[in-house]
């Protein structure tokens, strides 16, 4: 795709349409106008999210049919409402995830019955998300072509997978925004285009494939901002029906602002962010701010970001989990905790929760260290309720010999020391309980 702007008759139509539709004159794509008052929090709730974990439960069990039940029943509300946009794509999104046990189980669910869209989609997904995880999130020069490779090996399963899913349902709007997605990946900028007008065909009221066709016709994918606020401008007609779409423009901001952080220019990152604030308390919009706030140690300031942006994704682990992060950074250690195992305990391939796992592995054996032996025992539980980490028998190890169990202390260090040898400190600490009575 050319990061070329758009031809002049086409952006002299495109300021038109963003002169009437936001009522402000646009010469430059990159500063849209900036709203005197931004859309009301309530406005960007996405009602009756589901959890995505039932659903991987059904898959687990087996029960194949009545899956295909609920995500259908969940596709067909969507269709007779824009506004459960938001619930496909989070009842899909269980199986957005790089688990290798689960390709078995979906592979099973598509043989099962082979004309349902639902099982297609949920592999297809599943692919998808391999697929980018494959290539990383370096830029693009500083990404080895192996891993490009490897990413187009699945993207193309996924591809296959979807557009059969499409061919059983042809009003799937996510599986259009799929291989939208894919085309971003690939630098395919004619189907980026005609999959995000089919889509919109669909669904002309909706939200999310808009956001997503905006990305990926951003600069960083080798796009403009004169695509994105062509995007943008041509939800005019829709705002009465969905005010959600006003916005857009603050996409272009909040783009701006991502490219400068990418590059550790958080400081000159802020203001685009705060622009896109203006628009709406969007939770992307928020967390990239309190992400910048926290490389500068504002963490009061980010705090009150990703408080802001769960108010409106109160389901969002993600968020909760940066906002345990940030809790620990101010003291406030059990607010931290509640937020991490609540992020876990609903969606347990959350990436956070194995650091945490460690981090309060290592908090704990460094308590029992100090001798404050009930603290340590209050974090080594929380820690046993985290993912399973290696951490943990060395914590185990420390909080032993603290109580004077040494024979117990040796054990546990023996099985870490087994997994990791070249762990110097553990073996000295290892000969150190070996040597103490009662060993």
């Amino acid at each position: 795709m050319s990061g070329k702007t758009l031809r002049p008759a086409v952006l002299i139509i495109t300021m038109i349409v963003a002169l009437m539709v936001f009522g402000c004159r646009v010469s430059d794509p990159t500063r849209p106008p900036v709203p005197t008052s931004p859309l009301a929090p309530e406005t960007l709730i996405d009602e009756g999210m589901p959890d995505r974990l039932p659903f991987l439960r059904l898959l687990q069990d087996g029960k194949y049919d009545e899956l295909d039940s609920r995500l259908s029943s969940i596709e067909d509300a969507f269709e007779h409402d824009f506004r459960k946009e938001g619930l496909v794509r989070r009842a899909f999104g269980a199986f957005e995830t790089t688990d290798p046990a689960l390709e078995p189980l979906l592979t099973a669910w598509v043989s099962h019955r082979l004309d349902s869209p639902w099982a297609l989609m949920g592999r297809g997904l599943y692919f998808h998300t391999i697929g980018w995880n494959r290539r990383g999130a370096l830029t693009t020069d500083e990404t080895p072509e192996k891993n490009f490779a490897e990413m187009a090996i699945y993207h193309e399963r996924s591809r296959r997978d979807v557009e059969k899913a499409l061919l059983l349902r042809g009003r799937f709007t996510l599986a259009r925004t799929i291989l939208l997605a894919i085309a971003k990946g690939h630098g395919g900028s004619e189907e980026i285009e005609k999959q995000g007008r089919l889509a919109l065909e669909s669904c002309p009221e909706c939200f999310y494939v808009r956001i997503m066709w905006m990305n990926a016709v951003a600069p960083r994918w080798g796009g403009s901002f004169s695509e994105m606020m062509r995007i943008a401008t041509a939800a005019g007609p829709y705002l009465e029906r969905n005010s959600r779409l006003r916005l857009l423009p603050g996409f272009i901001y909040y783009e701006q602002g991502y490219m400068l952080e990418s590059k550790g220019r958080n400081a000159e990152a802020i203001p685009y962010f705060d622009r896109a604030i203006a628009f709406g308390d969007w939770y992307d919009f928020l967390s990239e701010r309190a992400n910048c706030f926290c490389c500068q140690k504002r963490f009061d300031r980010a705090l009150a970001d990703y408080d802001r942006a769960l108010r409106t994704r109160p389901w969002n682990e993600d968020l909760r989990a940066e906002r345990a992060k940030v809790r620990h950074s101010l003291g406030d250690f059990d607010g931290a905790n509640n937020d991490m195992l609540t992020a876990y305990e609903s969606w347990p391939y959350l990436g956070a929760a194995s650091q945490w796992s460690r981090m309060l592995a290592q908090d704990s054996a460094r308590l029992a260290e100090e001798g404050r032996l009930d603290e340590a025992r209050k974090t080594l539980a929380l820690a046993e309720r985290m993912p399973p980490d290696d951490g943990l028998f060395y914590a185990k190890a420390c909080l032993r010999a603290a109580e004077g169990r040494n024979t117990e202390a040796a054990s546990l260090l023996e099985e870490y020391v087994d997994r990791h040898p070249d762990d110097e400190e553990a073996q000295e600490r290892l000969r150190r309980y070996s040597r103490r009575p009662g060993h």
